[in-house]
């Protein structure tokens, strides 16, 4: 991404037009939406940008605006947190937590890592799929990147979201590495 001309693009374009949106950026660099999308969220992410929302009739809006920054990079924290991708885990089993299902779309919805007291912590789509896709507490378990690969989840964001999830009780490594 950071080398993406794209990314380039959207950021100089931002700073010509602070307050625009994805739809503006999308027509005036005639790049799909959903690029754009990724892009602004990423760079939301790290504060390069900063939001407001518009609301309205129908869905709220965002608009964004250009904060600049610095952004560093670790290599050896980065290929440190790569090793665990081949690291096996499963659900824990916790009975404290809890977990909010669409069972249609296969997805976890939010955890409750306090049991019924505790407070939800809502997941996004890839993290719902990923969670979906962790084995049971009574398995063998899975790596962090088959569960990635069947669930579309990139690696680093997997490995991340594992890490969270093991914070909080939820997932567990089998102690296997494959």
């Amino acid at each position: 991404m950071i080398a993406s001309d794209s990314l380039f693009d959207v950021l100089e374009c931002l700073k010509e037009n602070p307050g625009s949106n994805a739809s503006f950026l999308s027509g005036k660099l005639k790049l799909h939406i959903i690029t754009i999308q990724r892009i602004l969220d990423t760079l939301e992410k790290y504060g390069f940008v900063r939001t407001d929302e518009k609301k309205g009739i129908g869905r709220p809006s965002k608009t964004y605006f250009y904060l600049g920054g610095q952004f560093t990079f670790n290599l050896d924290e980065m290929t440190g947190l790569y090793e665990t991708r081949d690291k096996k885990i499963r659900e824990k089993g916790d009975p404290n937590v809890r977990f909010s299902y669409n069972v249609d779309k296969e997805i976890v919805n939010a955890v409750l890592p306090g049991g019924k007291k505790g407070k939800a912590l809502k997941l996004d789509e890839k993290s719902g799929k990923f969670l979906w896709c962790v084995p049971p507490p009574d398995s063998a378990g899975a790596t962090v990147r088959e569960i990635a690969e069947k669930s579309g989840m990139p690696v680093m964001d997997a490995i991340r979201f594992v890490l969270e999830m093991i914070d909080l009780n939820v997932i567990e490594e089998t102690g296997k590495k494959q």
